[in-house]
């Protein structure tokens, strides 16, 4: 059901949404949040056209303080183009302190041994689920995430026309935030796949996927998390975590972190400087921009101290105030 606006701003309000849903992929978002915001000014009394930052701060933390960080800090930042929005009609408003994020995530760092154990009962997976063509599939899954760095959903929508195997890069063409890249893949990840392509049940044409799911589509990643869940689990590498634990525990995406760190080591010890290789590798990531990769970094800092000291000095000054990317 369509919420209407009712407060003194209805007007302004219905125009931005209908504004944002020309322009956004996100627009209910937009129209949650503000509608969320229209409800409380309503409650407040606003009986004018205005948008202060008292009001604002309220309604943030009555509204906002139970999600997230990384979702509060969405949330503000459509609340902060609305309030431009409003200042550009030359209504007063307010633009809301976007807060300092901080992730609260923790990925595992799977050490060599770990990734030892997990390649080989990947392996051996086909033994035990003779009949799954998702156990056959899953170590080269396992190899291109640990040896690209790629995001699960990546991995799956990957089809052999993305795959130069003569000179060994793929093609991302669909990936987070629209960013297109090439990846190049190490010699012996080229030579598994070129030796998969032309595997018995898993040899197909340039338009077919490589993990074949129903009906012509890609295997859904979630099927290979379920049964990754269940290989650490036999490896009694997932260990319990409290209830105040904020790491989703080992899982696919721990790879790229893996990834991120392995590559950064692997450049420091053949000579070159840090500061030479981090743009490199974000790049190679597909992130928009150094954050991402800093990101990464604080992650695994407390394995990798030096990387973790260094990004954080190369970073010092280099990134815009929080505000000017809202």
């Amino acid at each position: 059901m369509e919420c209407s606006f009712a407060s003194p701003l209805k007007e302004e309000l219905t125009a931005f949404v209908a504004l944002k849903e020309s322009t956004t992929k996100d627009q209910w978002a937009y129209r949650h949040d503000l509608f969320s915001l229209d409800t409380y000014l309503i409650r407040e009394g606003l009986t004018e056209k205005r948008l202060d930052r008292k009001m604002l701060d309220h309604w943030a933390r009555e509204s906002l303080s139970h999600l997230a960080p990384s979702t509060t800090n969405i949330t503000i930042g459509r609340i902060r183009l609305f309030a431009r929005y409003l200042q550009a009609l030359g209504i007063q408003a307010d633009i809301p302190e976007m807060p300092r994020y901080t992730s609260l995530y923790v990925p595992h760092i799977f050490n060599d041994d770990e990734i030892k154990a997990i390649f080989a009962a990947a392996d051996d997976l086909s033994l035990h689920m003779p009949k799954s063509l998702a156990a056959i599939e899953l170590p080269v899954f396992l190899r291109i995430l640990y040896g690209c760095g790629l995001r699960s959903g990546e991995a799956v929508a990957l089809r052999w026309g993305d795959i130069d195997l003569d000179e060994g890069i793929i093609t991302i063409h669909k990936a987070k935030n629209d960013v297109q890249r090439l990846v190049p893949m190490a010699t012996e990840l080229t030579r598994i796949l070129k030796l998969y392509r032309y595997a018995p049940d898993m040899a197909g044409g340039e338009d077919d996927f490589l993990f074949k799911g129903k009906e012509g589509g890609h295997r859904p990643a979630d099927t290979f998390g379920d049964i990754f869940s269940e290989l650490l689990k036999g490896l009694r590498i997932k260990p319990p975590r409290p209830k105040d634990d904020h790491s989703r525990g080992p899982c696919l995406h721990c790879f790229r972190h893996v990834f991120s760190l392995k590559s950064l080591l692997k450049s420091e010890a053949e000579g070159r400087p840090f500061i030479e290789s981090v743009p490199f590798l974000s790049t190679y990531l597909g992130h928009r921009n150094l954050m991402g990769t800093d990101k990464y970094l604080n992650a695994c800092h407390e394995l990798y101290e030096d990387a973790h000291e260094a990004i954080a000095e190369y970073t010092f000054d280099v990134f815009p105030d929080m505000e000017d990317w809202s």
